[in-house]
């Protein structure tokens, strides 16, 4: 027995290592893996446009007829675009800073050529302006005779240079020859009196075709061309602070006067409004803030040489010639101009032509000097201005 119990003992060992073997290659038990949680998806959410910020308003009036709103002062040189015409004058013409008018006689369409310059002189009192709208006072005076190279012809003044600087006069105020030379009849005529009378005869002689007004048949029918064959295209800016009119303000017109600085270049002279989102630019001059004192309109009479214009730069033909003595309504003064009521017109007239007192009966002069001579002096006594008040 002893034998077959040992004999016996291998094989259970054998069988027993079986065992274990086989318990050990059983796989461990499953172990259940966390499941991550499922990633939220936000939905994309466009951030609510906000609306660019817009500047204090105030309200403010239009005073005057027909003042240009301006987008802005565009220099000589500047190019545009041409797209039409709103009538003979104007064309409208897109720029980088916007879609306005000009007018067309500061345009020169590319290809044209550029006229050649030429050289006159300057008639008695000669204004030499900075601006081609010659308005107000001349900041200076030219000798007669100074010489002055005409550059461009910008239909009622010429941009010329002199010694170098450049700056804008009348066409009447330019002779192709020297006063007093002889070449020109009116010039020659006028020469003979005194001084102070050929000065006045000599300015008003420029109408005659030898001084100047050869070149101005030129470019009046440059223009009737351009309107008749409708030419868009490139052109080029003739002179400097050309003004880009983004339309015009009739009297009694409510603007919105920009209050803070900050959200529209400047431009001096002219005070800025907001319409439809553009920012406008208006003479300050012509507008009366609401908040300001209101104008106190006054009754007075037409001084000395006291004309009616349709515009507020007194430019091209007046309207009307208001006699001395005729009594007038200034409704608003805008420095040396001013709208007035004269009968059933109203328009616009030089303030220094103005006056609060009647201009003074000249009395008939003792000696009786001949009726010629009378009238001959009436020119030289007119009575002094008498400044308006107030």
């Amino acid at each position: 027995m002893m034998k077959k119990a040992i004999a016996l003992l291998p094989a259970l060992t054998i069988l027993f290592a079986a065992g274990c073997s086989k318990k050990e290659e059983q796989p461990a038990p499953t172990v259940t893996e966390a499941t991550a949680a499922p990633e939220t998806t936000v939905p994309e959410t466009t951030p609510p446009e906000t609306e660019p910020p817009k500047p204090k308003l105030e309200p403010g009036t239009v005073q005057g007829s027909n003042v240009p709103g301006v987008l802005a002062l565009l220099n000589r040189g500047d190019r545009v675009e041409v797209t039409g015409y709103t009538d003979e004058t104007h064309a409208t013409v897109k720029t980088d800073l916007g879609t306005g008018t000009l007018e067309i006689w500061l345009l020169r369409f590319a290809g044209e050529a550029q006229p050649e310059s030429w050289t006159g002189y300057a008639r008695w009192n000669t204004g030499f302006y900075s601006d081609y709208d010659l308005a107000g006072t001349a900041p200076t005076t030219l000798k007669t005779n100074t010489k002055v190279e005409v550059l461009e012809d910008l239909q009622d003044c010429y941009l010329v240079s002199v010694n170098g600087e450049t700056g804008y006069v009348a066409q009447k105020q330019v002779s192709k020859w020297p006063i007093g030379s002889g070449a020109v009849s009116s010039d020659s005529g006028s020469s003979g009196g005194s001084g102070g009378s050929s000065g006045g005869s000599s300015s008003g002689g420029s109408a005659t075709g030898q001084d100047g007004g050869d070149i101005q048949m030129a470019v009046f029918g440059r223009l009737h061309l351009l309107a008749d064959e409708v030419k868009t295209g490139s052109a080029q800016v003739l002179a400097d602070n050309a003004r880009l009119v983004y339309r015009y303000y009739q009297p009694g017109e409510t603007v919105q006067l920009v209050a803070e600085e900050g959200f529209a270049p400047e431009l001096p002279g002219y005070v800025t409004i907001l319409e439809e989102d553009t920012y406008v630019y208006l003479p300050e001059a012509w507008v009366h803030r609401d908040a300001d004192p209101a104008f106190e309109s006054w009754d007075g009479f037409a001084g000395i040489n006291c004309y009616l214009y349709d515009n507020i730069l007194l430019k091209g033909q007046p309207v009307k010639h208001v006699y001395g003595n005729t009594a007038i309504r200034v409704l608003w003064t805008a420095g040396e101009v001013s709208l007035i009521q004269a009968g059933e017109l109203t328009g616009y007239a030089s303030t220094q032509t103005l006056r609060t007192t009647r201009l003074p009966v000249q009395q008939p002069q003792e000696g009786g000097g001949g009726g010629g001579g009378g009238s001959s002096g009436g020119g030289s006594s007119a009575p002094e201005w008498t400044p308006a008040v107030l």
